[in-house]
């Protein structure tokens, strides 16, 4: 079942104790982990792990490490959603590295993991999606559907990380430069979290996404189809602009 679901950013601002313009969302993310210290099962969608364009990536190895902190990969999950994927018709793949199984068989642990995860103590094992940005806006969020319908029949209770960093073109310093459509597209994604209607995501404009160059639009899609069948409250997003890019906390109430 879906005990708990999280949209968080994965910026490094979040794991500096003294950066005070990010507290209320670091705070958040804490409460996110408090709320769920009873779940050691957790899907993370993340962008910044292996990356297969056309396709939907799940990790198979037997353990995810970075910096000597290591977690078990679920493999029966990350195995039976690949399955379901590839039932339904959707361009799904499974990775693995070095041996099969085995203290060999492990893939980095990217920071698009790694920063929400140190918010969720309890973790221990984990099954990591990457969305490929070619894929079709309908093709994630069908995905959404499935992933929340799997996860939701399940006998064993889990927590959904969404991860995403949102505009990255804030700021002429940043390295993408500066586009107006960095504000409008955090707009139209603050809208999508405070209506929860999926419409805003799929007719987004090609000029905005391309202007704005996020790296959470495709994760968003697979939450949209999340929010499609799953019942759910929340209160308000929490929104801040990094140095270049748009970070936002949004914790859900499972129904």
């Amino acid at each position: 079942m879906i005990a708990h679901l999280c949209l968080a950013s994965h910026g490094d601002e979040l794991l500096d104790e003294t950066n005070i313009k990010f507290k209320q969302m670091r705070e958040k993310l804490k409460s996110c982990g408090s709320r769920s210290s009873d779940i050691s099962k957790f899907v993370v969608v993340t962008p910044h792990n292996l990356r297969a364009n056309d396709h939907i990536l799940f990790v198979y190895s037997e353990r995810v490490c970075n910096n000597g902190t290591c977690y078990g990969v679920d493999r029966e999950t990350a195995h039976m959603l690949y399955l379901k994927a590839k039932s339904n018709g959707l361009p799904a793949i499974e990775v693995n590295y070095g041996t099969e199984s085995g203290e060999k068989s492990v893939i980095p642990l990217d920071w698009g993991s790694s920063i929400p995860l140190s918010f969720f103590p309890s973790a221990k094992e984990i099954t990591i999606i990457s969305p490929g940005r070619s894929l079709e806006r309908d093709t994630l969020f069908k995905f959404g559907r499935i992933l929340a319908s799997t996860i939701g029949e399940a006998e064993s209770r889990f927590g959904i990380i969404i991860s995403a960093d949102h505009a990255h073109t804030h700021s002429e310093n940043g390295p993408y430069g500066y586009s107006k459509m960095a504000a409008k597209y955090d707009e139209i994604v603050m809208d999508f979290l405070n209506s929860g209607d999926p419409s805003i995501l799929l007719g987004l404009d090609n000029e905005i996404l391309n202007g704005a160059r996020p790296d959470s639009y495709w994760q968003l899609l697979i939450l949209a189809g999340i929010l499609s069948v799953t019942k759910t409250t929340h209160g308000d997003p929490i929104y801040g602009v990094a140095e270049y890019f748009g970070m936002m906390v949004l914790e859900y109430n499972i129904l």
